[in-house]
């Protein structure tokens, strides 16, 4: 689906054959010959800050940008608490920063899971799947999976899935954007 944008009808009146301006501004009472559209932001378009929440409410964050109806960026964090062996022992203790490897995405396809992978140079690969809906474009909420891949040594732990994340957000200074 292409650019969505909403327009508004600015009519301008202008007497071209001498003839009597209406009420309304206009010749005749015609005003489709005299407008220009001029195009008004799409009200999803903006930055929104996010906070990545596991089960102990512990929060992690980062922000998500869309412009013209798509996710053009997302610079999120996360550090695992959830993902653990059998004494209760974090197994993957890296802090990652994720989003990087995410392709510009209509806003529509999240409502499904868009699925992206980030590589960490000297430790192995992550590949994200963020989901979320929209709050009368003013906020969010959805779930992040994680699934961990190509990880050595004392990094090992951080392959296979993790518990997955809530997810939620809201558009910075919302009334402006």
């Amino acid at each position: 689906m292409g650019a969505i944008f909403l327009a508004a009808t600015v009519a301008v009146p202008y007497t071209t054959s001498g003839q009597e301006i209406f009420s309304d501004g206009f010749e005749s009472g015609d005003t489709t010959r005299w407008s220009i559209r001029i195009p008004i932001p799409d009200p999803v378009d903006g930055t929104y800050q996010l906070a990545v929440y596991d089960s102990f409410a512990f929060a992690s964050g980062g922000n998500l940008v869309i412009a013209n109806r798509k996710v053009n960026a997302v610079n999120g964090t996360y550090f695992n608490f959830e993902k653990v062996d059998g004494g209760g022992v974090p197994q993957c203790t890296i802090f990652f920063l994720w989003g990087g490897g995410l392709d510009p995405t209509n806003v529509e396809d999240f409502e499904f899971g868009v699925e992206f992978s980030d590589t960490y140079h000297n430790y192995g690969e992550m590949t994200w799947t963020l989901t979320f809906s929209l709050d009368d474009d003013i906020g969010f909420s959805g779930t992040l999976a994680a699934v961990g891949a190509g990880f050595t040594g004392v990094d090992s732990g951080c392959i296979g899935t993790f518990p997955t994340f809530t997810i939620k957000g809201g558009k910075r200074n919302w009334s402006t954007q």
